[in-house]
Order: structure tokens, then sequence, then C-alpha cells
């Protein structure tokens, strides 16, 4: 096959992004950086070769709005005319045939039609054309160097000494990059946690490793996103790409592009408390099951309570793809270990070890406390031993700490710990070496969930509402600075943690709010969805449900095909408002204007800014409000042909970015 001019293959890439050509954020890949590196030809020269497109009226040039960029910059997209070339183009090279590698090794000539709609589903025709060029043959499986250094486990705690187990621990070492899914389950305080660490600890440095505590906050974005950024890690980007454009995305494309970026690959995957995983964040786990039972390589481990509903006797007896242990209490030579190296007397091995039924729980906890003669009856639950043998062994300050981390459901650093204004740290040291604060990967403090419920019961009711404000107060805090920091995803945790303690419902709504407006900012539609719902449950002041009922129409903007359930949401705002001017009033006519804007009704868009600037003018000066109502002005005049106007645009955008700026918005 020839080798295609840079012209063609710019038309071929641009090709690709025909379906952007009206959207407001468009991705990098139409820059004149995207151009260069998919076409590989220097940035400096891709004006070179589009100018004489656009001579040919096969190209066209813009500004606009770059997905996660802060200002317009050139883009460049397919004229009618050069959408109808590179399709006959595209008609033409489709019909050749190619070298094709079969995974075997084999080489084999195969229409490159069925190449691109069935064997490399997913990759595009211009990278499939380069690959003939530059390899001989388009290869059936991508090769990518994996990598052991590609480590995720920085929330997987560190592994400490280990007791027993052994035969659990082989099963699931035999099972890795056998079996698809393996299942390790068993009550609180068994030691699942510890058995995940000790896998990693044991394989790191032997294949690409991956941990994620599932939290009830998480949504299938949440972990689909985390898991993209492995995988990009990796040299497999499909399913970050996908999150890295301005658009919903739905669990069956999430599906695909994973299945296309796990092909071939081996890496273990570890979660965590899945049971504490929400309706959603389950669906997402199920999805993630149910594409690794269709390839081998790689393995996920999920560690709960219960046994995850996604599977079931089929795949577990007569499929065999999936490996499920059932964790029990240690047996008693191991339990016996466990004791004896932490100096407790042999006369009290016996003794204990029959009290705690080889929960490895109870075994550390009396272990911390040294060589104490046991006293075993009595001992039958983990609270009682709590309340009789560790709390007499606490001062002030370290009991202190522990309420304070029982309020945490995310690793937090020492200062989270110190909710009382301590500047002392060492009772964290104490704790650590007593067993009864543990430490993740990146030096934040967890503590046990047995050890959170002990404590959270203990504490008086007017006790446990000073520090749940102080905890959510310092969550809210830590929320911000991840946020100042671009840590979006960390703000979102934070604040997830923070709206299940609140107690007030009016705080419990901002909350909400606030994550939903850091959802829609990393473009997670449906989780920003979600949660303005739910800040609508709690708001009760009218003002305040018209302008989330608003945010709600904004995340359903992000469907073309529900833009009239996004308009009826802005509705329902408006009628909650007086017939008073406000700012939210103003907001929810803009909001009404840019869904008709996707819906390219230029003479809705046009009543809706009208109506928004009149509102704007009998309220007192307001720079945000002013900017709002220019820029929807700006994007009527851009995008309408009938009332375009190259100069009232720019007069527009200035008062936009004037009025932003005052307003201190970026």
């Amino acid at each position: 096959m020839r080798r295609l001019t840079v012209k063609e293959r710019v038309l071929l890439h641009l090709f690709d992004y025909t379906r952007f050509a009206e959207a407001y954020e468009v991705p990098i890949g139409v820059t004149q950086e995207g151009i260069a590196k998919a076409t590989a030809i220097r940035v400096g020269h891709v004006v070179q070769y589009v100018r004489p497109l656009q001579e040919e009226l096969l190209v066209e040039e813009r500004m606009s709005h770059i997905v996660r960029q802060g200002r317009r910059r050139k883009v460049y997209f397919l004229t009618p005319k050069g959408r109808q070339d590179a399709a006959a183009l595209r008609g033409t090279l489709l019909t050749e045939e190619v070298p094709f590698r079969k995974g075997s090794g084999e080489i084999t000539a195969m229409p490159l039609t069925k190449v691109y709609h069935e064997e490399r589903h997913g990759s595009s025709l211009l990278q499939l054309l380069e690959e003939t060029n530059s390899k001989g043959a388009i290869a059936q499986v991508v090769e990518v160097e994996t990598t052991p250094l590609a480590d995720f486990t920085q929330e997987a705690p560190k592994a400490g000494p280990f007791y027993g187990r052994t035969g659990e621990l082989e099963a699931i070492l035999h099972a890795v990059g056998e079996k698809p899914v393996v299942v390790v389950s068993g009550f609180a305080g068994i030691g699942k946690t510890t058995l995940g660490a000790k896998v990693c600890e044991t394989l790191r440095g032997t294949c690409p490793l991956f941990w994620r505590q599932v939290r009830p906050w998480d949504t299938a974005t949440d972990l689909a996103a985390r898991l993209a950024a492995f995988l990009k890690a990796l040299g497999r980007t499909e399913l970050h790409n996908l999150f890295s454009l301005s658009e919903a995305r739905e669990l069956s494309r999430i599906e695909e592009l994973l299945g296309a970026d796990l092909a071939q690959l081996r890496v273990v995957l570890i979660f965590d408390d899945v049971h504490d995983a929400s309706e959603e964040g389950e669906a997402f786990l199920s999805l993630l099951a149910r594409v690794l039972q269709k390839q081998r390589g790689t393995s996920a481990i999920f560690l709960s309570r219960t046994a995850p509903r996604f599977y079931g006797q089929r795949e577990l007896l007569l499929e065999g793809s999936v490996t499920a242990v059932r964790l029990e209490g240690l047996d008693k030579k191991s339990s016996a270990s466990l004791l004896s190296d932490a100096g407790v007397s042999s006369a009290s091995i016996n003794l204990i070890t029959q009290a705690s039924g080889g929960n490895p729980l109870f075994l550390k906890l009396y272990a911390s406390q040294g060589a104490h003669e046991a006293r075993a009856k009595g001992w039958d639950t983990v609270a009682t031993y709590i309340a009789e043998q560790i709390e007499p062994s606490l001062d002030d300050a370290e009991r202190e700490c522990l309420v304070a981390a029982s309020f945490y459901s995310v690793p937090v650093p020492a200062q989270g710990l110190l909710l009382d204004g301590q500047s002392d740290a060492r009772p964290l040291v104490g704790l650590q070496r007593k067993g009864l604060l543990g430490q993740v990967a990146s030096g934040k403090y967890v503590l046990h969930d047995t050890l959170k419920e002990y404590f959270q019961q203990s504490l008086a009711s007017d006790r446990r509402k000073v520090l749940n404000a102080k905890a959510v107060a310092w969550l809210s805090d830590q929320a911000e600075r991840a946020s100042e920091a671009g840590s979006l995803q960390d703000a979102v945790a934070y604040l997830g943690n923070a709206a299940e303690l609140e107690l007030d419902r009016t705080r419990s709504a901002t909350i909400m709010e606030r994550i939903g407006d850091l959802r829609m900012m990393i473009v997670q539609v449906v989780g920003a969805e979600n949660a303005f719902r739910a800040a609508l449950e709690e708001a009760g002041e009218p003002r305040a449900r018209a302008r989330l009922h608003g945010k709600v129409g904004q995340a359903l903007q992000g469907y073309t095909w529900r833009l009239d359930e996004a308009d009826r949401e802005v509705d329902k705002g408006l009628a909650l408002l007086p017939e008073d001017p406000t700012p939210e009033a103003v907001l929810l006519w803009v909001r009404k204007s840019d869904i008709a804007l996707y819906s390219r009704d230029f003479d809705r868009v046009d009543a809706a800014i009208r109506r928004a600037g009149d509102i704007a003018d009998r309220l007192p000066s307001d720079d945000s409000i002013r900017a709002r109502v220019a820029l929807g002005k700006a994007r009527l005049r851009n995008f309408d042909a009938k009332r375009f106007d190259i100069r009232a645009v720019e007069e527009d955008c200035r008062t936009a970015i004037e009025g932003f700026k005052k307003a201190r918005i970026e």
C-alpha cells in the first residue's frame, strides 16, 4: 500500500473528530499539537500543510475552548466538502488488503475493512495505516511493553508481620493470571485487607499492581477514571481518552474500551471494602468482572465482608472463572506464633487463643498489650476487650486521636487526628506501636472499622456533635486545598466523607452541591447529576432549590438525547422563584439558552438570553451575572450564521472577560 501524503493523513485524522464540530469544548486532537502528533510532523509545520486544505475549502479554522484547558485556541475541522473527500479516501483505502500478523505470529493478507471493523476495532484508520508502513504488518494485538514500576498501590496498607494464611495466600497467587476473578470474603477483622497487602508485597516488582479502596460515595466514573489512569501508565489509553472528552460516558462504552485496554495485559487489580460499594459502584465492578471473564491475563481480587452479587455458582463451579476464598480464624499454631512473637507469656497463650477463636483483630489487640497475663473470661467480644484492656492503657491524647480517627472513611494525615488543636504528634507514634492505628503507603492514617464503631458508640451525644462538626470542617478545608492543587478526585473523596457526617440538612445540601460542581469539572456527568439531586432532597430554601434544578439541567445537558429533560429541570427552578428579579433567574435563563444552543434552536437561544439580560438589567450590578449574559450573547452570535457578527462577538467576549476577572472567576 502506498504511503499517504501529509495532507491525506490530516484529512483522515480530522474525519474522526467530525462529531465535535459543533461542540462548545473540543478535544486537543483538533489543535495543531494534536494534528502534529497524529500525522507525525512537527507542530511548526502544521500550518503549511493545513493552509492549502483551507484554500481548497476542505478544512476550516476557528477559535474554540479545549477540554481541561483555560484558554481558547485555534482548532481545525473538516468542511462538508472536506468530509466528503475524506469519506471517499477512506472508502478507497478500506477496500485494500494489508498484511496482518496473527497472535501466533503468522502474517496473512486481510481486507483493511475487516481489520478496522473487527480485528482492531477501536483503532483509528490512520493508526492502522501508519502501523502498516512502519512495522510492515498490522498486529492482531497491540504490543505494549508493560513495566513492573507501574504501581498504583498508594492506598494499600503497609504489609506487616504475616501469620498463617499460607494456604489462602497460595490459592490466590496460583489464581492470579489464571482466573479472572478472585473473591476473598470474611467478617470484619478477619484479615482480608492484611491478606491483600501480603499479595501486593509478594507480587510487587513482577507485574503492574493496582489497589483501590471502594467507598460508599464512589460512582462508576470514579472507579473507572482511577483505573484508566493506571492503564494509561501502561500505555493503554483507550479508556483514558474517553475521559478526556466533554461528553457523557455510558457504561456500555466504558466496557468496550476497558476490554480493549485489558486485552493481553497481565496485571493484578485489587479492590478493598467491596461491601461498601454504592449501587453505581457495584455496577462498575460487575462490568469489570464481566470484561475480565472474556479474557485471560489480568486478575481482579475483590476483598469483601460478603460475597459480591456479580458472580454465582455458574461462574464458580461450571465455568471455573472465579476463585472464592472464605477466611476463617487463624489456626492455633499461627495464633500462638503471633502472640509469642509479641512477648505474651506462654501461660497466657492458650487462654487467649481459645478466647479469640483465631480472630486476627483480637489477637493483635491482645498482643499489642505486651506480656499481660490473660484473663480470658468475659473477653468474648472485641468491644469487651477494648473496654477492659485497651482503653485503660490509653492516655487522654491517644484516646482523643482514636476518637477523631473514628469519624473518617478516608486515610488522613496527622493533622486530621488532632481535632482539639494538639500540636504534639507523639500520641500517633504510640498508637501505631500498640497496633491501634494503621498507616497506608502515602503516610496517612486509618482506623479499623471495628475500632471506629466502638469509639463512635462510646461518645456522649453532645461530644459527638462537637467533634462531628470539627471533622466536617477539617474535611471541607482539605477538600478546598485539594481542589486548589488540582486534585479534584481527592476533593470529592474528602467531601463525600463530610457529607456522610453532616447532620444539618442545609449544610449537607451545600456539601453535595459542591461535590456536584467538582464532578462537573472532571466531566463525571452521572455523578454530578446524582450529587445535585441529593442536594435537592436536603435543600429547603426556594432560591437554593431553583439553583440546584438549574445544575441538574446542566448535568443532563451532557446527554444530547436528554436536552428536553434538562430544559424541564430549568423550568422547575424558574417556577420556584418570585416575580421579582433574582440572580438565580438570570442564571436559569442563561442555562435555557445553553440548552437551546445544543439543540441548534437559535431563536430559542435568542429569546432566553434576552430574557436573562432584561432581568440582569433590573438587578444591582453583578460582574459575574453580567459576564455570563455577555458570554451567552457571544455564543449565539458566533454559532448562528444568521446572527453572526464578529465585532459584536468580540465586544461581548471582552465584556465577559472583564466581568469574570472582576468576579475573580478563572
